[in-house]
C-alpha cells in the first residue's frame, strides 16, 4: 500500500541521499529521483506532485533553500514537508515552521530511524482515504458565470484550491484585461478567472496538462474526441491546435489515445 505514496527527497548529502532512499523503499514507498537544489526540486514537485517532501532546510547554492521549496509548496500545493537539519539555530528553524505551519515537522540529523518513518506516516494521508486523495493547487481569483465574463472585476480575489482533475482546460481571456486567465471544471457553468500568465501557470501544473495552443492549456485526461490536426474536445469544448504544438500534440494522442495520424 505504502508504494502508491510518493516521496521526494531533497538533500545535498550524497550519503544521507541514499541512506533515506533506501531506507524509504525498505519501506516500500516510492522514492522519486532526489534533488539536490532549489530549481531541481521544483522542477520535480511540478513534474511528480508528491504526497511528501523530505528536505533539508540548508542546501549547497543557497542557505534558505529548503525553507523557499516549503514556502513555494505552502502558496501553491497541498503537500506536507519534513526539514531534515543538522543545525538549531532558533531564527532558521522558525522561518522554516513559518512556511507551512500545517504540515510542518522538523528531525534532526543524524536523524533517528524509527522516528523518522513514524514522522512520515503521521505526515502521510490515512491508508483507508488513500482513493480519495487529491492533488490540489491553490489559485487566487475570482469565481464568475463563464457567460459574465465582461462584468467581473479583480477586487477582493480570494484563494481557491483547485483539484488539478477537475480542471478541463485553461484559456487566455486577455481580450478584457492583459494576463488574465479562465479556468474551466468539469460539469460546471462556473469558472474562476484569475490574474496570472499562462506560461507560469504551466509550470504549476502536472505533466498531463498540455500547452496546445498559444491561448490554451487542456488537461489530457479529460479530452473526449479530437479532429487532428484542427482541435481537441473536452467536455463539449473545442480547443484548437496551435500550428507550433502540433508535434506534441500528435505525441499525445498517439501514446495515450491510440490516435493513428
Amino acid at each position: 500500500m505504502n508504494s502508491q505514496f510518493k516521496i521526494l527527497i531533497v538533500e545535498d548529502e550524497f550519503l544521507i541521499v541514499n541512506q533515506l532512499k533506501e531506507l524509504l523503499q525498505l519501506e516500500g514507498f516510492h522514492v522519486l529521483e532526489p534533488a539536490d537544489c532549489y530549481c531541481t526540486a521544483i522542477a520535480q514537485i511540478e513534474k511528480e506532485l508528491p504526497d511528501l517532501i523530505i528536505t533539508d532546510i540548508k542546501l549547497y547554492d543557497d542557505a534558505n533553500g529548503g525553507i523557499k521549496i516549503s514556502k513555494y509548496v505552502s502558496d501553491y500545493f497541498n503537500i506536507p514537508v519534513i526539514f531534515l537539519s543538522g543545525y538549531s539555530d532558533d531564527d532558521l528553524i522558525n522561518k522554516a515552521k513559518a512556511t507551512n505551519p500545517y504540515a510542518f515537522l522538523i528531525i534532526h540529523k543524524p536523524f533517528d530511524i524509527e522516528q523518522l518513518v513514524a514522522t512520515i506516516k503521521m505526515a502521510l494521508p490515512n491508508k483507508k482515504d488513500l482513493n480519495n486523495i487529491q492533488k490540489m493547487v491553490s489559485i487566487k481569483g475570482r469565481g464568475i458565470d463563464e457567460s459574465d465574463i465582461e462584468k467581473n472585476t479583480f477586487e477582493d480575489l480570494i484563494t481557491h484550491f483547485i483539484v488539478y482533475d477537475d480542471i478541463v482546460f485553461i484559456e487566455t481571456a486577455n481580450q478584457h484585461v492583459k494576463n488574465t486567465l479562465l479556468i474551466h471544471f468539469n460539469n460546471k457553468s462556473n469558472a474562476i478567472l484569475v490574474r496570472d500568465d499562462i506560461e507560469k501557470l504551466m509550470h504549476r501544473l502536472p505533466n498531463y496538462f498540455m500547452r496546445v495552443h498559444k491561448s490554451y492549456i487542456i488537461n489530457s485526461k479529460n479530452i473526449s474526441a479530437h479532429k487532428f490536426p484542427n482541435y481537441l474536445q473536452s467536455n463539449n469544448h473545442k480547443i484548437p491546435i496551435g500550428d507550433k504544438f502540433k508535434v506534441e500534440v500528435k505525441k499525445l494522442l498517439l501514446e495515450r489515445l491510440a490516435f493513428v495520424p
